[in-house]
Parts: structure tokens; sequence; C-alpha cells
């Protein structure tokens, strides 16, 4: 009878985590997905296990999130996943507005993204700035890199569509929706750690690459 139970335990966990999969793949799209697969086995192939070759590859994502604590993003060609995931800078320039009677230099950028029927939308953002030269083009060559997680795209979309989402999902999702930052390493690493998150799970990797890695 013991045994009978923990096997119809394993079995419904395992439709569960399908049953997720399936719907996440379902509102990506086709084309998304298989992007997404060939990244993600290209980073197995030629990060992890190049880093690691002597761990299981599970083991392998933990340990990659524990040594890039301070981040290790690598910036990847746009393409429709990227713009589904990501909202990139379009274009950054410099401006003078009069704040209190005083002018103030500001460095705006107007970021490029995709919306979930695959339309180009565009948002903006501005930080004020110094009369530093130096430190001005060093702001804007930073501004240049930085991207802003695309809140009207298909991948938030997919994740928001589960309808049993596991506690890690919902716990990257507040995040996500509360700073539209990725969510440091050293974050998600505490938070497998402690909650013993499978990380040979089919979402858990995705989400892993594309917040730790994918740029």
């Amino acid at each position: 009878m013991k045994k009978t139970t923990i096997l119809l335990s394993i079995l419904l966990i395992s439709l569960s985590s399908y049953s997720q999969q399936t719907e996440f793949d379902n509102v990506l799209g086709k084309t998304n997905v298989s992007t997404l697969n060939l990244l993600l086995k290209e980073f197995e192939t030629e990060t992890l296990k190049q880093e690691y070759p002597n761990f299981e590859i599970g083991i392998a994502y933990k340990k990659f999130l524990k040594d890039t604590k301070n981040d290790y993003r690598k910036s990847f060609k746009n393409n429709n996943l990227k713009l589904q995931i990501y909202c990139i800078p379009d274009s950054i320039w410099k401006d003078n507005e009069v704040i209190s009677g005083k002018k103030r230099m500001s460095i705006k950028t107007r970021y490029k993204c995709l919306n979930s029927k695959n339309e180009i939308i565009y948002s903006s953002s501005y930080i004020y700035c110094c009369k530093d030269e130096k430190k001005t083009e060093k702001m804007i060559e930073q501004a240049k890199k930085d991207v802003q997680v695309n809140m009207s795209g298909l991948f938030i979309k997919a994740l928001e569509n589960i309808s049993e989402k596991t506690e890690f999902i919902e716990e990257y999702l507040n995040y996500i929706k509360t700073t539209a930052d990725p969510i440091p390493n050293y974050l998600i690493s505490n938070y497998i750690e402690k909650n013993k998150i499978d990380t040979n799970d089919y979402l858990v990797k995705r989400i892993i690459f594309i917040n730790s890695f994918y740029r």
C-alpha cells in the first residue's frame, strides 16, 4: 500500500510538471520555444559542462548561481524571443531640462520590445546626470547595456498562464513585477538552496537561464 501511494504521488507530480510545461510552451509559441531550447542546450553544453564537468547538470546550475553572485550575463543578438523577454535600448540621447530655474542634464533612453501580439512597442526612461563629461559618457555606455523586463511580452504571459504555479514561479513573478529587473543571482541561489528547488525541472532551468545568463 505504501509503495502504491509513493508511485501515485510520483505520477501526479510528473503529470503536474508536464501540464505546466505544456501550458508554458503553448503561450510562448513554437518558434520561441525552439529558439529557447536551442539556446539552453548551448548554455548547458558550452558553459555548464565546461565549467563543471564532474557534476550532474542540475548541480551545475546551482554551482553556476553560487559562483556568479555578482551576475554573469551574456549579450545575445536581438530576435523575437529576446524582444518577448526584454525591452532593449533603441536610442539614447542627452537632453537639458530646466528644474527650479536651473538647467540639468539628463540621459534619456527609449526601449523597444514586442507585446503578446508580436507588435513593436516602446517605453522610455531618464536619469539626471552630471557636468562631468567622462562620467556622462560612462553612464551612456552603461545605459546601452541595460535592459528592462518586458511585462507585456509572451514570456511573462506564459508564466502567468500556468494554472498550477509552483512557489518558485510565484516568487519569480512577484519580484519581476515589483522591480522590472532580473533577480540578482545570489537571491535565486539562496532561495533554491533554502527551499530545495529541483534545478532539473523544465521551467526552473529556463527561468535561471533567462534571468541569470541571457541578455
